[in-house]
């Protein structure tokens, strides 16, 4: 399936399934059974053939929809906020974005820290302050170059958005904060040096 259908589809079903469920928000769980009927009353034949060709495609789908309509939410939600993220770099896409999702959309700086992150191959990173300056300095890379904030004021609520979105993990150790990239994280600084070359 070429990347476009992949996609179209996935979108496709994810909101479907959010209208089905806001539809039926009164109900605690969902069946496969009223979504599939559901779909057939208003005419979504492709989606519905792609249920019933694919085991995996309806078992996935009644998983979701088992865990109810709270659940659902929540995890549409945060598809929501992971979607504006990742759209940070994609043309038009990124002031879509923004104007939906703001608080989820990564500042400039926040895409440089995770850019540094990646192009250090670090994992492990901590503000550094040397004569009234901020770094972020990466420890678990031998002379490291660092990141020097190009907007010192807001590095820590960029560290904390990073952490909110799942792209970073706060730990202390010893007294001191650390930032501990995730697998998401480097994702999206691959995906945003992709876009960028």
């Amino acid at each position: 399936m070429d990347p476009l259908t992949l996609s179209t589809s996935f979108a496709a079903i994810v909101g479907l399934m959010s209208n089905f469920s806001s539809e039926r928000g009164h109900q605690d769980v969902l069946e496969i059974k009223d979504f599939v009927e559901w779909l057939r009353d208003h005419g979504h034949n492709e989606v519905l053939s792609a249920i019933e060709k694919s085991a995996q495609v309806s078992v996935s789908i009644k998983a979701i929809l088992a865990e109810g309509h709270k659940e659902l939410a929540a995890r549409l939600g945060a598809i929501d906020a992971s979607l504006a993220v990742l759209s940070a770099n994609q043309g038009p896409f990124s002031s879509l974005a923004m104007s939906l999702s703001p608080r989820d959309a990564l500042s400039a700086q926040a895409r440089e820290i995770l850019v540094a992150y990646e192009s250090q191959q670090s994992a492990n990173a901590r503000i550094f302050s040397a004569f009234g300056e901020r770094s972020l300095g990466f420890v678990d890379v031998p002379a490291s170059e660092g990141y020097d904030p190009s907007d010192p004021r807001f590095l820590d609520d960029d560290l904390e958005q990073l952490v909110r979105l799942g792209l970073c993990m706060r730990s202390v150790r010893r007294g001191e904060t650390h930032y501990l990239l995730t697998r998401q994280g480097a994702l999206v600084a691959q995906s945003i040096l992709k876009a960028g070359s």
